[in-house]
């Protein structure tokens, strides 16, 4: 396989992973919103913060080779944020490293990227934590004539409050669904009660849009391989 071929197939390599990362957050976001489960706020958010990754490969594509490297520590980070998709995570960071290792010539780099790639790919995460950290539950009951009500959350002892992973400081909540009778609460049209744990509203949203939003302008700014060849020429003058 000549120099030529070799970077044709490791495009390709970059802009596949990248399109099935696009795709399979478009179907999950799909399925999700037309089930109800997520919310236009969540979804635009969600399918923002999932795809950096992808984005960032993308943009490697566009004469900064050493950002890949990055690309594929973040889908790496992403395999351990999102259980449910590791497998399709992992391989795509594999066939992305292949495609960086693989190249006719090392990528420039500078000295601080042997840091700097780590941090851009584990701050590609901080935007789906955003979302997360908060909990905002709401309760929602159901009539049997269709009719919806929400139902202030802290009348069935749910209470908002800050999280970090794993940890809940004002009081842990989870998710549950109840039918009742008429004798069961006042009103013989009750039909259920739903309470879901965690929410996301237009503030979680827009910080996390606006977090991703920084990480992107953080990657478009990443040096072009003639950037960091001109300065490595005047660094040896």
């Amino acid at each position: 396989m000549n120099v030529f071929e070799t970077i044709k197939r490791n495009r390709r390599i970059v802009i596949i992973g990248a399109g099935s990362v696009y795709a399979i957050t478009a179907v999950a976001l799909a399925a999700g919103f037309t089930s109800n489960g997520i919310d236009g706020y969540q979804a635009i958010a969600l399918a923002v913060g999932f795809t950096l990754p992808a984005t960032l490969a993308l943009l490697s594509l566009n004469r900064r080779p050493s950002l890949l490297t990055a690309a594929w520590m973040a889908a790496l980070a992403s395999a351990v944020i999102v259980i449910e998709l590791s497998p399709v995570w992992i391989v795509i960071a594999v066939a992305w490293g292949i495609a960086s290792r693989s190249r006719p010539r090392p990528a420039p780099d500078a000295r601080w990227m042997t840091w700097g790639r780590p941090l851009l790919a584990v701050a590609t995460v901080v935007p789906v934590f955003v979302l997360f950290m908060h909990l905002d539950p709401v309760c929602t009951t159901t009539y049997s004539d269709g009719r919806t009500e929400v139902v202030d959350a802290s009348t069935r002892g749910f209470q908002s409050g800050w999280q970090f992973p794993g940890s809940t400081y004002s009081g842990g909540i989870q998710s549950s669904t109840q039918a009742v009778d008429g004798s069961a609460v006042a009103g013989p049209d009750l039909v259920s009660e739903q309470c879901d744990s965690d929410t996301v509203v237009w503030w979680e949203a827009l910080i996390s849009v606006a977090t991703s939003a920084s990480i992107l302008g953080w990657a478009s700014r990443w040096p072009t391989s003639n950037q960091l060849t001109s300065d490595r020429a005047g660094a040896a003058v």
